[in-house]
């Protein structure tokens, strides 16, 4: 049921491109667009070529195929980095003879630390040169990524080196540093440890901004958007969450509305360990399908969320700053998903957009509040100057067609117009070729343009010629291999698109000789 419900999106979705392509007067679905129809919606390659060839496009299969081979080689480069990587169950036999590291990074962000080992491949060395290095601490203040956090910057300096530590993770009991390491360092060497505040706090401030986020998504869409995933940096935070609908433009707003005034509360953000029951009995928020141990941590903001959260965040919801929802979208069947900003990075975002503002303002020579009814009234300008142009567009589209039906061939009293002419895009010329097989009765028209740097091509057929073996489809593809390009379509209709201009005067006379040899049949 849900691949019917995804393949339908995609239906719509392809409909949107062919519209859009015959609006722009091209002739092949982008590669892009095409690769895009397979990957998000698993939509059959042969399926989207079948789509565009009734409305007389083309795909580029072999821009698409090269595509596809890039996504492949991609999983084939990650599937060797997973087996690259360690296993938790080799480096927890590989440091088994180690105390566990204690973490200490909720509390601080430096300390002194013991080396206890390095990993080099799949074994624990007493020492390491300059280079990438994998080091393990008996103590850390460095958060390592889980729970969607990403895990802490900083640096590790000994007597004679310094590692600017880049990532952290943890395995089992144990904290691995990774980062590049410029001099010496080794076992057992006391070492100073600390954290990048500027990157702790901006990532601080999302983490505690997305559990303010879903007790907002909670109050404005209900109890049933419940978090799905997240993703917490400095420069953002990513929210996924269940919901059906499309979250509205006045519900965002409502939501990103209480996570401010949640912020301006200036409630205290407040931990207390627990056993996982007393959490539960007490009304924290868990997620679902998360595993969590005996004892777990509860984050409290105020009255306002409990959750439980290993995570870092500020000791006052008041230093998240800002909170600004920047996008809103689908990311899966009943899945939303929700980015936004905080502090100094929603304040940049807003100093951009005043700045865009205040110089289209300067650009139409109005005062920034006046603005909005400026557009508006250029808009409605342009809609008049549009009906005119489409007016005038239309009187010179019948003197055009008057004076091409009267260079149509009479062949068995069968009119065959078969001309290169000028066009403004593709849908134009098909209007034009379809009037003049109206006007001109039975007749076989073969109309060819040059539209942005490449030429379209479309064909219109009288179906009392059809059993003569007269075919639109055929007539058109002929015509753009010629011209070095592709296309075909229905017996009665086609189109189709070539590249080599040069071509095309050879394409036509050919094309209009094999007409005339089938109607003399």
């Amino acid at each position: 049921e849900r691949f019917f419900i995804t393949l339908n999106d995609g239906m719509k979705k392809l409909e949107d491109i062919l519209s859009k392509i015959k609006a722009e007067g091209k002739t092949c679905i982008e590669p892009q667009d095409a690769f895009m129809l397979y990957d998000t919606y698993g939509f059959p390659v042969d399926l989207t070529e079948d789509a565009a060839l009734e409305q007389g496009l083309t795909v580029d299969r072999d821009a698409l195929e090269a595509l596809m081979e890039e996504q492949r080689e991609r999983g084939r480069q990650s599937g060797k980095t997973e087996s690259n990587t360690l296993s938790e169950l080799v480096l927890s036999r590989l440091l088994d003879e180690f105390p566990p590291t204690v973490f200490k990074g909720y509390e601080l962000l430096k300390c002194f630390s013991k080396i206890l080992t390095f990993i080099e491949g799949e074994n624990s060395v007493p020492k390491a040169g300059s280079g990438q290095v994998f080091i393990i601490t008996d103590q850390t203040v460095f958060y390592a990524e889980s729970g969607g956090q990403t895990s802490d910057h900083g640096s590790i300096k000994g007597q004679n080196g310094e590692c600017r530590v880049t990532y952290v993770k943890k395995a089992g009991k144990w904290y691995i540093h990774s980062g590049e390491l410029r001099g010496i360092l080794r076992q057992g060497e006391t070492v100073h440890m600390e954290v990048d505040e500027k990157r702790r706090l901006a990532t601080a401030r999302n983490h505690s901004a997305t559990h303010l986020l879903h007790k907002a998504l909670h109050t404005v869409l209900g109890s049933h958007a419940q978090q799905k995933g997240s993703l917490v940096e400095p420069h953002r935070l990513r929210f996924d969450f269940s919901h059906l609908a499309m979250v509205s433009a006045e519900e965002q707003q409502a939501v990103e509305n209480m996570v401010n005034e949640a912020i301006w509360s200036n409630l205290p953000v407040k931990t207390q360990t627990m056993s996982l029951k007393e959490a539960k009995q007490s009304g924290a928020e868990a997620l679902f399908n998360e595993k969590y141990g005996d004892s777990v941590r509860v984050v409290m903001m105020g009255d306002y969320s409990k959750e439980l959260c290993g995570g870092t965040h500020v000791e006052q919801t008041g230093r998240i700053g800002l909170f600004k929802i920047t996008s809103e979208g689908s990311v899966g069947s009943g899945l939303r998903r929700i980015e936004a900003i905080t502090g100094s990075y929603a304040l940049d975002y807003f100093n951009r957009l005043e700045k865009g503002f205040l110089s289209a303002a300067g650009m139409m020579k109005v005062k920034p509040d006046g603005l909005t009814l400026k557009i508006r009234q250029l808009n409605s300008s342009l809609k008049e100057k549009d009906k005119e142009i489409e007016r005038l567009k239309a009187d010179l589209l019948r003197g055009e067609q008057k004076n091409l039906a009267d260079l149509a061939d009479n062949i068995n009293g069968t009119a065959v117009l078969v001309e290169k002419v000028t066009s403004g895009d593709v849908n134009e010329l098909r209007q034009s070729a379809e009037k003049l097989k109206d006007q001109l009765g039975s007749a076989v028209v073969l109309l060819a343009a040059p539209v942005n740097d490449k030429i379209a091509i479309v064909c219109f057929v009288s179906k009392n010629l059809l059993d003569k073996g007269l075919h639109a489809g055929r007539l058109v593809e002929t015509t753009a291999k010629i011209t070095g390009g592709g296309g075909g379509g229905r017996a009665d209709m086609a189109q189709a698109g070539g590249k080599n201009t040069e071509k095309l005067p050879e394409a036509l006379n050919e094309i209009r000789q094999i007409i005339i040899n089938l109607l003399n049949q």
